[in-house]
């Protein structure tokens, strides 16, 4: 079974100016080495103040773009990423 995913376009994302940006890494493996390669990836974009504020946070469990009985992780994953973007918003 084949599942499609629309992407958002640069334009979509600088034109919307997000304060925080969510990224989904369907079924990887993360750490910070690559946390700080994606931070520099989204470099190009330096004007969206979730860039500059590096305010992008990534997803990456298995159950994160499947509908189903897991959907309390994905919202035990949401309230994380809140809580840390509050945590970095309030230290500041």
């Amino acid at each position: 079974m084949n599942h499609e995913y629309s992407q958002v376009s640069r334009e979509a994302i600088i034109d919307a100016d997000p304060q925080m940006i969510i990224e989904f890494k369907f079924n990887q493996t993360w750490n910070r080495q690559k946390d700080k390669q994606n931070v520099q990836e989204w470099q190009r974009l330096s004007t969206v103040q979730a860039v500059q504020h590096e305010a992008i946070y990534v997803l990456t469990g298995n159950y994160t773009l499947i509908p189903g009985p897991r959907l309390y992780l994905l919202a035990r994953d949401f309230y994380r990423v809140m809580q840390k973007y509050q945590q970095k918003n309030f230290s500041e």
